[in-house]
């Protein structure tokens, strides 16, 4: 193939590249603007990928797929690390709050303060992250329930041990308060993001 016509082709996806970041500029919300180049690098890339069109652009399409691994990543890790380390930072040392007893006496109030903190910025954080991805779509199905599982598998068993550990001790008169999110309720949540029934241009 002709060099003239493998830099031609190259000079051209630049400067597609570089419209699309203009274009994802333009956005107020940061989340929807990674969505957008997401969706278009993803597009950009199984394009690329398709028949003899591979070797005129093979540099450009491993561009275009290290963009798609850097903006999954954001969505399916970064995202929720606020989230997890409200998790982390929960201390309890007594082992003397048990499942089933009706008083909360037997747990210190650091740790019941602890627990109740935890819960309620892991709550915080989700309820931000929700908000957020409804206004972002992402058409592509496959992508996104790729995404998505990635999100449930990094997310879920971190936040169910925590879950096991701490749902059922003493730490509060008003669990319900706290314990907004059951495990599955979780899961079913992360499953529905990025989907809304009026696409957006992201």
């Amino acid at each position: 193939l002709n060099r003239g016509v493998e830099e031609a082709v190259d000079d051209f996806l630049r400067v597609l590249e570089l419209n699309l970041l203009e274009k994802a500029g333009t956005y107020k919300h940061k989340e929807k603007m990674e969505v957008f180049l997401l969706n278009n690098y993803h597009h950009l890339h199984k394009t690329l990928c398709q028949g003899d069109k591979k070797v005129v652009v093979s540099r450009i399409e491993q561009q275009c797929a290290q963009r798609v691994r850097d903006m999954r990543n954001r969505l399916e890790q970064e995202w929720f690390l606020d989230s997890l380390s409200a998790l982390s930072k929960t201390r309890v040392v007594t082992k003397q709050g048990q499942a089933g007893q009706d008083s909360h006496a037997n747990m210190k109030q650091s740790e019941r303060q602890s627990v109740k903190d935890a819960f309620a910025g892991f709550n915080e954080s989700l309820d931000v992250l929700f908000t957020a991805q409804q206004r972002l779509s992402i058409p592509d199905d496959v992508l996104r329930n790729s995404i998505q599982q990635a999100i449930v598998d990094f997310v879920c068993p971190v936040y169910k041990k925590f879950y096991d550990t701490f749902a059922d001790l003493p730490f509060s008169k008003f669990k319900e308060k706290y314990i907004k999110y059951p495990p599955s309720t979780l899961q079913a949540m992360i499953k529905s993001f990025f989907i809304i029934q009026d696409h957006d241009d992201v």
